[in-house]
């Protein structure tokens, strides 16, 4: 088992995010930690030297991405599994364990997302966040599990069989998340991808701007690979990531946006010169039907129930952020501005 940990300007979180693989249930001579510190410019570099052991090895270059990172840390590492983890992330001690078993069930399984909560929940946009995460993140990745075709295997904590990884190649440069590229790549050379309930926690951006950045990031990421595997749309013989992975990530990415911005101006003209009572209703009840829809994964999760107290800013107010930052990320690739990592 070989650990991968990129990390790019991360000297608050390297410290407890090396300590958390290390505090691992899973057999310590089995187990390598590889952090790629790429050009940082903190002490992240030094940080993480702290920690060097015979089981942790740190890495420094130039930097050149999280792709760049990531293969780097392949060159060098030896397991038959790779687990990548986000430098700002922390996994449960019984984490590792529970990836190695589910490959060790399946050989045909070639990668595994584990399940991801939020660590900072202690202000407004993070409580969303979390209600984000459990929502568009892992009730459908659960669904997507059903099928074998997990379509994203996130960063903050990823499994590769390390077969299935050389086999394309490792991460490629041309798209800003390199996770959604590695996951269809791998997808698209045969292999499965699987939901996992091994738990790691992360930390996510508490003010606007950052958060802002994050999804620009994110979402200009998702419309880059949905271009690069674009005729995966017209070979049948890709099964369920042609008829219902990418068909999915174009509704999700493209049109319902656009009918949701569209719906709520709609809403707000009829408040205003429409039958105002009728409309408050409907909206009170698709709040109602929403909020019942948000308790499910919530309570899947086992999260703090308060969190529903949130739902109808998460709808009304939150959701329609994150499509504007949609329409402008999808803007700004097709016009061929990118963002760093």
């Amino acid at each position: 088992m070989s650990v991968l940990i990129p990390a790019y300007n991360e000297e608050d979180s390297i410290g407890q995010c090396i300590d958390a693989v290390l505090a691992s249930t899973y057999p310590e001579d089995c187990l390598e930690v590889i952090v790629i510190d790429d050009g940082s410019e903190d002490r992240t570099y030094e940080r993480a030297t702290t920690h060097g052991s015979e089981r942790v090895h740190v890495i420094q270059r130039e930097n050149g991405g999280k792709h760049a990172a990531l293969n780097m840390g392949l060159c060098f590492a030896t397991g038959e599994v790779i687990v990548s983890i986000d430098a700002d992330s922390l996994v449960a001690p019984d984490a590792i364990d529970t990836l190695v078993g589910q490959f060790q069930a399946d050989p045909n399984v070639g990668g595994l997302a584990g399940s991801v909560y939020v660590e900072n929940d202690n202000s407004h946009l993070a409580k969303m966040q979390a209600l984000e995460y459990a929502f568009s993140i892992q009730a459908f990745r659960r669904v997507y599990s059903l099928f074998d075709v997990v379509p994203v295997l996130l960063g903050c904590l990823a499994a590769f069989r390390r077969e299935a990884i050389d086999g394309v190649w490792g991460f490629d440069p041309d798209t800003q998340t390199e996770d959604f590229d590695i996951t269809v790549k791998i997808l698209r050379d045969g292999w499965k991808t699987r939901h996992s309930p091994a738990k790691v926690s992360t930390y996510v951006p508490t003010d606007w701007r950052s958060f802002w950045r994050q999804r620009r990031r994110w979402f200009g990421g998702n419309v880059e690979t949905l271009l690069k595997h674009r005729d995966v749309c017209l070979k049948p013989a890709y099964g369920f990531l042609h008829g219902f992975v990418i068909p999915v990530r174009l509704l999700s990415t493209v049109l319902i946006p656009l009918v949701s911005i569209m719906l709520i101006a709609a809403v707000f003209w009829m408040l205003v010169f429409g039958p105002t009572g009728y409309v408050l209703a409907t909206s009170l009840f698709f709040l109602l039907l929403t909020a019942l829809l948000l308790w499910v994964p919530v309570a899947m999760d086992d999260l703090n129930i308060r969190l529903l107290g949130y739902a109808p800013l998460f709808f009304v107010g939150y959701k329609y952020v994150l499509d504007t930052n949609l329409a402008i990320s999808a803007w700004k690739v097709l016009r061929g501005r990118e963002e760093e990592w």
